[in-house]
């Protein structure tokens, strides 16, 4: 029965027209102990790992050179930092956010990662922080639904542009919003219920501030921004990715394997996702 009503959903996503409006999230759950626990389980072994799994896919499956320097912004709980960071296993990478709590909790998933510096740092203070620095790739993974409108979005983008080196890469990974309430209440009960009713709240409420792919490309195209890849799934999920500027895909042979990026209990969803994105 779960498989019919993953399927049944899977398709209205796919066939429905948008006519869910966009509804920024109405509080910050930063310092929210419930949903940072939460978090932090689903990241391990829920949902969310399979969706940082498909992240490390998508990072993977593009020949962004060898960074040297990386800034990871809006860390959290440091599960996907660390993900990240054994990709890229040359690289210092600088996780940043805003939350102390959050960062507590990723000093401790990263601490067998020698490569990983942690912040606390805002955002549109990264440019002061900074000053002078330069990163050969920047990361910003289920962020940018946390813009309360399309001109901050815009803001946000223009602050880690700045930032980037000549010949760096900068990637946004986020929500594209669920086109109807009920295909967003599905999908938060069936992926975010193990870990709480706060936490299941909390990412309910993400699902519904999620841009749209039309609203992040309005964005993209104000930005004048010469060439990117804005990618959205082929089949249905509720993810959409940048890339900037655009890079080359690197040959399947040189990959890693699938089980290199997950290999969870959730292993059928996950190849949902990839396939979704082509992968």
């Amino acid at each position: 029965m779960s498989f019919l009503k993953k399927a049944f959903y899977i398709g209205l996503q796919r066939v429905s027209r948008d006519r869910l409006a966009r509804v920024p999230e109405p509080s910050s759950s930063i310092e929210d102990q419930a949903v940072i626990e939460g978090n932090l389980r689903d990241g391990l072994e829920g949902s969310l790992a399979l969706v940082y799994g498909l992240i490390s896919a998508i990072l993977d499956s593009y020949d962004l050179g060898s960074p040297k320097k990386v800034l990871d912004v809006g860390t959290g709980t440091g599960v996907l930092l660390s993900k990240i960071a054994g990709l890229f296993p040359e690289a210092q990478f600088v996780g940043i956010d805003i939350s102390p709590t959050m960062l507590e909790v990723a000093r401790r998933v990263t601490r067998d990662r020698g490569n990983v510096e942690l912040i606390l740092c805002n955002l549109y203070d990264l440019g002061e922080r900074f000053a002078g620095e330069k990163f050969d790739l920047i990361t910003w993974a289920l962020g940018l639904h946390h813009m309360p409108d399309e001109e901050m979005a815009k803001r946000a983008i223009s602050v880690l542009l700045e930032l980037l080196s000549p010949n760096g890469y900068l990637f946004i990974f986020d929500i594209r919003r669920p086109k109807t309430r009920a295909i967003a209440e599905f999908i938060a009960h069936t992926f975010n219920s193990n870990w709480g009713p706060a936490y299941r709240q909390d990412a309910l409420n993400s699902y519904l501030a999620g841009f749209s792919y039309g609203e992040v490309e309005g964005v993209l195209k104000a930005l004048q921004l010469p060439a990117y890849i804005h990618k959205e799934p082929i089949i249905a999920n509720i993810f959409q990715y940048i890339l900037l500027p655009p890079a080359a895909r690197r040959p399947r042979e040189l990959r890693r394997k699938s089980q290199a990026h997950y290999k969870g209990p959730l292993w059928f969803d996950y190849l949902v996702l990839r396939l979704g994105f082509g992968l």
